[in-house]
């Protein structure tokens, strides 16, 4: 299977995904993994937004995750609802639990990005996994950086907007991986999140720079559970510019 030039359809592994694909040359390829209960749609203008600057030898592939409502694994939106409020409250223990807990449907989810990352191998000979760049917004930026920390070789990078850390001993035992170390990582998360509590963003940073050596581009802003604004997206532009560029 080949990506043809243009807009189009794929079952890639088992999610479908739009592609948007605008050289006969692939150089790299930009992965985005939507939020719950939302739509790959979100993030398609991305890439007509983004090709000017990041060049038509960016493949891009957006995902669709198959739960309704739209899911990449099981979640209860409430419970991290709860711990926000309990943080804002004073309890600053509050998150700890859910960060170390297993959803149900995360290994399948894992093997079904390990699916999608083999599909646009196979579909572009001229891409490698460290050309390939992972993406998402808040549960799909936990599930692109659970991927990337999980896959046999190290991705180009990862960018997590609005996100958190999830299952952190395991995230802490992958990360002393080779194949984790020294990743190339961007993360934003508004400072007035109602949804994902803000420090969510500066544990992942942490966690990522003390256990992977990762190199992390943080922007934080004044936005709440959102991308943020022009700043932010001027920022990102420039994060994965300097990794597709050679």
């Amino acid at each position: 299977m080949a990506f043809p030039k243009g807009s189009s359809k794929h079952k890639l592994g088992d999610w479908q995904c739009h592609v948007e694909r605008f050289s006969d040359e692939v150089k790299h390829c930009i992965v985005i993994m939507h939020g719950f209960g939302a739509s790959n749609s979100d993030f398609i203008p991305f890439a007509q937004m983004m090709k000017s600057t990041l060049g038509q030898d960016v493949l891009w592939v957006f995902p669709q995750a198959n739960e309704e409502p739209a899911a990449w694994w099981s979640i209860d939106v409430g419970e991290w609802l709860m711990a926000n409020m309990q943080m804002r409250m004073g309890k600053s223990d509050a998150l700890a639990p859910l960060i170390r807990k297993e959803f149900e449907g995360i290994p399948s989810c894992r093997n079904s990005g390990e699916q999608l990352v083999g599909a646009i191998l196979a579909a572009c000979p001229s891409l490698t996994h460290d050309r390939i760049h992972l993406a998402g917004f808040s549960q799909g930026a936990m599930t692109a950086m659970d991927l990337a920390l999980h896959l046999p070789t190290t991705v180009g990078s990862v960018a997590m907007f609005s996100g958190a850390p999830i299952m952190v001993d395991k995230w802490a035992e992958r990360l002393q991986g080779p194949h984790a170390q020294k990743m190339k990582v961007f993360i934003s998360h508004g400072r007035m999140d109602e949804v994902l509590p803000f420090a969510g963003s500066e544990w992942s940073k942490q966690l990522l720079e003390q256990r992977g050596q990762a190199q992390v581009t943080y922007v934080p802003h004044g936005g709440g559970h959102d991308l943020g604004g022009q700043e932010v997206m001027s920022q990102l532009t420039g994060f994965w510019k300097s990794h597709t560029s050679r």
